[in-house]
């Protein structure tokens, strides 16, 4: 899997989509602790993260899921890297 540019706002978005937090933890309640608690230990914990923050810019209208990504960006390469 491809990550996207770190300033590609649309691509950002879809990434973020393409993994559903909700189903990974079992519920929008466990998903969100995992996503407020950042800890990132683990791909999906950091892809929760930006999970959350996608949503939440897609509701308030905002560009955080940008910023959020470009934070989490060193923690998403060192795990995909991993996995090859």
């Amino acid at each position: 899997m491809d990550l996207p540019a770190a300033d590609d706002q649309e691509a950002i978005f879809r990434f973020a989509m393409t993994f559903n937090a909700y189903e990974m933890f079992g519920s929008f309640e466990a998903a969100a602790a995992v996503a407020r608690a950042a800890n990132r230990s683990t791909l999906e914990e950091a892809r929760a993260e930006l999970f959350f923050k996608a949503r939440a810019a897609r509701h308030l209208g905002s560009d955080g899921h940008v910023v959020a990504y470009q934070e989490l960006l060193p923690v998403l390469k060192a795990y995909m890297s991993e996995s090859h």
